[in-house]
Parts: C-alpha cells; structure tokens; sequence
C-alpha cells in the first residue's frame, strides 16, 4: 500500500500541482485511514471519527482525501472499487465568527499608540477589513491619500478600492515619516510595512503582535488577523451599511458568504432585546 501512496504522492505534486502543505495534509488522512482500520473498512472508520469527536470540516477533508485517492487508484487500474464512492459529506456546524467590541478595539488601540508600525497593522486590520496577506503585501503606491481609498490585490489578484478613514491614514503618514523613512535598510521601497531591521513583515509578526497586545489590554480572547476583517464588517453592519457595499470591500465572490455577518446582527438585537427586557 506504501508504494501506492507514495505514486499518489508524485501523481499531486507533478500532475495535480498542488503544494506542499497540502499534499502531505492528504498522505496524512490517507496513512491514518489504513493505519486505523487496519482493513476494517469505512463502517469502522467513521465510528472512530464520531467516537473521537472530530469536526464536520475535520471528517469532511477526510472523506475527500480518501474518495481521491481511490479513485486516482481505479483511474490507473491499481484497484477497481471505491469504498468512498457516493459517501455523504457531515453537515457543517455554521459558527458565527467572533468580533470584537467597539471598547475592546479602542483598548487595543491605546496599548500600541506610540509603536508606529503596530498602530498601523491595527488602524488598516480594523479601518479597511483586509486579509492579512493583502496588509503584508500592500504598497505605498496603493494608498491614495486624497481620494481616502486603497488599491487591494486580493485572492486571484483581484483587484478592488477600499475606503480608508482619517485615523488610518493618520497613523500610516506618522508611521512613513517618524519610523520607515529614518530605516537604514529598506528591503523593498514601496512595500509599505516594514519591520525595525527594514524586513518586510510577515503575518507571524501581526499574529505575535496581536496576542501581546491583547493580554496587555487585559481581553480575554485570543485575537487574530482575521476577527479584526469580522470586526470592520459587524461594525458597519451595525451602522446602517448594506450587504452589497460590505461584499464590496471584503472582496467577497459570493453575497452568501458575506451573509454570515446578518446572523450576528439578528444575535446582538436578540441579545439586548434579553438584557433590556428580560432582566
């Protein structure tokens, strides 16, 4: 079995090309299968995942490691029959992203205000609701100051405009002026976030930053890049903004995943509605 794991394993780089990380995410699922059952088969198996309480999005990767890998087997004659064939995926829980309070944002905004660099990770993290691949790769050509907007390269490339408030920009010309342009060593000239060395950041250093920050504001979750995007969407949403222009500046393909943040919404109103009425 070994020597047919190991061809599929060529078969994804070579032919499939995908990367690494994801190649040995699959060999992983695939090993623990046989290693597991032991030939007891997919009954089996499933029982074991339930027993150890693994996550739909955990079995479902599963399922479609192995149903590819069996049928890669079949498309090259090594077996002629698919135990994953046909096998329903698990419903996937639907959680709500976790967000951060108005009070919560303006806390981690007092702990970083005088370190220019984290000020801005912050301001563009919460201002503009960017990945935070879209902050490490963003250039100062991409800002444009007077007309208060980012040019954003998001997935595929794709290109969009986001609005950027007075604060941000505030933050970004303090940060351009008192910290990056007194850098002895620049490794690039228009990659806008740069370390203390001249290095470009890398989304270690924001999530790093993010969690020091977080302990030393006294909040009690475990913050990252990505509650920051959920906090500038919630936040407008809040506010009046509609759906569209939010899928707008998230860069969303679909208006259904940027549905998820009306959930939120009908929760805090049912919230409050419990704090107000109900006590």
């Amino acid at each position: 079995m070994n020597k047919y794991i190991e061809l599929y394993r060529d078969y994804m780089i070579v032919t499939k090309g995908y990367s690494i990380n994801t190649v040995n995410s699959y060999l992983r699922d695939i090993r623990q299968y046989f290693e597991l059952t032991k030939g007891r088969g997919v009954e089996y198996y499933f029982e074991y995942l339930a027993k150890n309480n693994y996550s739909s999005a955990s079995q479902n990767r599963k399922i479609s490691a192995l149903n590819n890998y069996y049928t890669y087997l079949i498309s090259f004659n090594y077996c002629d029959y698919n135990p994953f064939y046909g096998v329903e995926f698990a419903k996937r829980e639907k959680k709500l992203p976790e967000y951060l309070s108005y009070d919560e944002v303006l806390r981690l905004l007092e702990v970083v205000e005088d370190n220019y660099l984290n000020r801005v990770i912050l301001e563009v993290l919460y201002g503009c609701g960017l990945r935070v691949s879209e902050l490490c790769s963003l250039k100062i050509s991409d800002i444009h100051f007077e007309e208060s907007l980012i040019e954003c390269f998001g997935k595929g490339n794709k290109q969009r405009y986001v609005p950027i408030n007075e604060a941000a920009l505030f933050a970004i010309n303090d940060y351009l002026v008192k910290f990056r342009s007194k850098l002895e060593y620049k490794e690039s000239n228009d990659v806008l976030l740069l370390n203390k060395k001249g290095r470009v950041i890398k989304r270690e250093y924001i999530n790093k930053m993010l969690n020091k920050a977080s302990k030393k504001a006294g909040i009690n979750k475990r913050i990252h890049p990505h509650m920051l995007r959920h906090t500038f969407s919630t936040h407008l949403l809040e506010n009046g903004a509609n759906l569209r222009s939010i899928q707008t500046m998230l860069g969303h393909k679909n208006l259904s995943t940027t549905e998820i943040y009306t959930h939120i919404d009908k929760k805090k109103l049912i919230d409050d509605y419990n704090k107000y009425f109900k006590e």
